[in-house]
């Protein structure tokens, strides 16, 4: 019998070992290097093929196919290991899920209308798959653990940039455009300077918590911060770095506020946050000089024209949009735009470059409305999450939450193509609410036991 509970039990680590990694690879599979990740593999292949002295054969791997199937594998087994979570028999916990729910639900039933069927039909199936990857880290592990993975996670990806841009710097360094910007092991520079700041942010805290970490641990965090900001800065993307610099803003406002905040008064907490709205009011103002520092300018390097006029294909099809996944794209209805841009600017856009519009092209105005929901939702509970427990790391799920809003505003990351950062919100969300009811029930435990 024992041996029985033994096996079951291996088994499960070895299923949430597939979950948690599959979970992350569907997350950024469409946005690597390919071309190059492909060449290395099939040259290894060779390479082992000659060292076994067996003869050469084509070997084809589809990682399309690959994939797939292990979204599939996800949203079969992620139900079975959640199955005697206590959450999941908490009525209030569906209630709060609602917002998620419906964004998941409507991005799979969009098939239906959309312009593109098989494509949204196969990134339904990614969102669905890396959204219950989130759902059950964020039931299932501590924050240390959370940690950890997304630090291996990250340590590779940097390391491997860094490899890639070392012996494939044809491939890992753009030739065109943006010259001599750093794309490692992405697609595109904009796509590794959002992961390099995030990164950034995972390491800037195990940075503060500097005195709480044995030295190697120490001399690890300062190593990886260093090579993920080199990182950030050589992508040469703006959108990424200001995010990161309003993260950093945001952790030294929460970390006064844990340090003084309990002497402050509801007065002074007031003036407080009018003198916050005022210097934001300020940047605004001079948005043009500050976008300057940064090469770029309030137009979003052409952005801002874009989206005025995509204003007129939104209209056209407000209440449920035009397929999750892009389909306004891929379908062929942005195409004039496309050329009109192109025409007009010498730039013709393939995207919308902004996660929100993105949304409501995909899912219309009925998707959008749950959209902002959820992000309330995360935003109000990692806020109660940090109030609630006042340490360092409890800071997080705000930074991430903080990065992911600001970077949609000029690229695409609500899962569309690239998952991660819906991830991460996802991760942010269901964990800060799952403490939020731990807590409510010690509370209703602690009133039962006084009264």
């Amino acid at each position: 019998m024992k041996t029985g509970k033994d096996l079951l039990n291996y088994l499960r680590i070895i299923v949430v070992v597939i979950v948690i990694l599959g979970g992350l690879f569907i997350s950024i599979w469409r946005i690597l290097l390919w071309d190059v990740i492909n060449r290395f593999i099939y040259a290894k292949i060779d390479t082992l093929l000659n060292l076994l002295t067996l003869p050469h054969t084509e070997v084809v791997i589809n990682f399309t196919t690959i994939t797939r199937y292990l979204g599939y594998f996800i949203v079969i087994a992620v139900p079975l290991l959640l199955a005697h979570n206590p959450n999941l028999r908490r009525k209030s916990f569906w209630i709060t899920l609602i917002p998620l729910m419906a964004i998941l639900f409507i991005s799979i039933i969009s098939q239906y209308w959309s312009l593109v069927p098989s494509s949204t039909s196969k990134r339904s199936l990614y969102l669905l798959a890396v959204s219950l990857t989130g759902i059950f880290m964020g039931l299932e592990l501590k924050q240390k653990d959370i940690i950890w993975i997304l630090e291996i996670f990250s340590g590779l990806i940097i390391m491997i940039s860094y490899i890639m841009i070392f012996l494939y710097p044809q491939a890992a360094i753009m030739t065109r455009f943006s010259v001599g910007a750093w794309t490692g092991v992405f697609d595109h520079k904009n796509t590794l300077g959002n992961m390099a700041a995030f990164f950034s942010i995972l390491f800037l805290f195990r940075l503060l918590n500097f005195r709480n970490d044995r030295w190697p641990l120490r001399l690890y965090g300062v190593i990886f911060f260093l090579l993920s900001l080199f990182i950030l800065i050589k992508s040469d993307s703006a959108a990424s770095l200001i995010s990161f610099i309003a993260v950093v803003f945001v952790v030294i406002l929460a970390m006064v506020f844990l340090k003084w905040g309990y002497l402050l008064q509801a007065k002074q907490k007031i003036i407080i946050s009018a003198i916050c709205v005022f210097l934001l009011g300020v940047l605004w103002v001079l948005r043009d000089y500050i976008l300057g520092i940064f090469g770029r300018n309030s137009t979003f390097t052409g952005r801002v024209p874009l989206w005025t006029r995509l204003i007129p294909y939104i209209k056209a099809r407000i209440l449920l949009g035009y397929g999750f996944g892009e389909a306004f794209w891929s379908g062929g209805a942005g195409k004039p735009l496309t050329e009109e841009m192109y025409s007009s600017t010498g730039w013709g856009p393939t995207l919308s470059h902004n996660g929100y519009i993105e949304a409501i092209l995909g899912t219309g105005l009925i998707g959008f409305v749950f959209y902002i929901l959820f992000f309330f939702q995360t935003a109000y509970f990692s806020i109660a999450y940090f109030l609630r427990e006042r340490v360092v790391y409890s800071l997080l799920f705000i930074a991430w939450f903080v990065q992911v809003m600001l970077i949609n505003i000029a690229e695409n990351k609500f899962g569309t193509l690239e998952i991660f950062f819906w991830f991460l919100l996802v991760v942010a969300f269901i964990f800060s609410l799952r403490k939020t009811l731990e807590s409510s029930d010690l509370s209703n435990l602690n009133n039962s036991l006084s009264g």
